[in-house]
């Protein structure tokens, strides 16, 4: 079994847990009903042959009758309403996405002990920016003397550059992961060689992701970038700018649609470059999950965020002028080379899958 597979069932275990809730978002109308289905097929497998803690996803519906007991809930807060219907209960415990939500304080007064706040890294979360738009620390600031600002790198064997956690709130700041587990990744390794081959045949450039008002001229130089190499660029997502399609629909193919989990993985992986390309305002403070999972699915990790280079070192391409960054990637020799992909993709297997994610939420809840 997974080191951190074996370590999170440990813990729900001694935790007395009989069941994982994921809370809301189980309708496509945010990007982070992505986030929750990843959670649900990670901590579903982590349970697996463990018949004691079942796991589920339920939607944000009032409950009838008396609050359960001896349950994990995982919720979203921010903006605030995805998770109003939760039961908040003492005998419960809760990892609770978002601290921006004003409605995350409610966790706090009620059951802060049993709480463990998370968010994604957004640059240094000790920074006086990030603490002003923080509701947890700013009511435990008003309430609570003991609470400062004491972000610290989170504890574990793999010092990642990216988690921090803060004892007097209560919040673990981490980063996505692929969807992809880890055995799923062992699985597609066979089949990479036979992937490079294809990828190489291909003059496809593929983006899967919204485009909007965040990264709109980001994909719009994209678009010039592939057209003056010669490639033809695939964009699919389920949210695409009105403006964008009229501006390079005729430049690019863009298929507006979600897209099945299964498609995006095929689309990406077998593309001659797929990158995770950020608007201005995400540079240099924004991870995103797109990076983890092009990795994983066997595609050279392609970006205009330097920042990456803090998790994948020397491992990535990068150029924050888009044009440049394409025109490298051709001439990269590592970018449709097997080896390369493969040891891209043992490394996620081994780091940054939501296994990886949840364990380091889980020890973190029972400090």
């Amino acid at each position: 079994m997974v080191k951190s597979k074996q370590i999170s069932l440990e813990i729900l275990r001694s935790l007395g847990i009989n069941e994982v809730i994921i809370f809301g978002l189980r309708q496509q109308n945010h990007t982070h009903h992505y986030i929750h289905k990843s959670l649900y097929k990670a901590f579903s497998a982590i349970v697996e042959g463990y018949d004691y803690i079942n796991v589920s996803w339920k939607d944000n519906t009032i409950l009838e009758g008396d609050i359960p007991r001896n349950k994990l809930y995982i919720s979203y807060t921010v903006p605030g309403y995805y998770d109003n219907n939760i039961p908040l209960g003492k005998d419960n415990y809760y990892l609770v996405h978002g601290t921006s939500g004003a409605t995350s304080t409610r966790y706090i007064d009620d059951i802060f002990e049993r709480t463990l706040f998370f968010d994604e890294f957004r640059g240094d979360p000790n920074a006086p920016v990030r603490l002003a738009q923080n509701h947890v620390f700013q009511h435990l600031v008003k309430n609570r003397p003991a609470a400062e600002a004491d972000f610290l790198p989170a504890s574990g064997d793999r010092d990642l550059p990216f988690e921090y956690f803060s004892k007097s709130t209560r919040t673990l700041v981490t980063a996505w992961a692929t969807d992809l587990l880890p055995g799923e990744i062992d699985q597609a390794l066979a089949g990479i060689p036979k992937l490079a081959s294809k990828q190489q045949a291909n003059e496809n450039v593929v983006f899967v992701g919204s485009v909007w008002h965040r990264n709109i001229a980001e994909l719009g130089e994209l678009v010039g970038a592939c057209v003056s190499e010669g490639l033809r660029l695939q964009i699919y997502g389920g949210c695409i700018d009105r403006e964008f399609i009229r501006n390079y629909g005729h430049q690019a193919d863009i298929i507006e649609g979600a897209v099945s989990d299964e498609e995006a993985r095929k689309l990406t992986g077998e593309a001659r470059i797929a990158p995770s390309i950020q608007g201005a305002g995400q540079i240099g403070y924004y991870i995103p999950c797109r990076i983890f999972k092009n990795g994983s699915y066997g595609s050279a990790l392609v970006s205009n965020n330097r920042l990456i280079t803090s998790i994948f070192g020397s491992d990535c391409i990068i150029d924050r002028n888009i044009s440049s960054l394409i025109r490298s990637s051709l001439n990269d020799t590592r970018i449709n080379d097997a080896d390369y992909l493969s040891s891209v993709m043992q490394d996620i297997a081994q780091k940054h899958t939501y296994f990886n994610r949840i364990e380091t939420m889980l020890r973190h809840l029972v400090q």
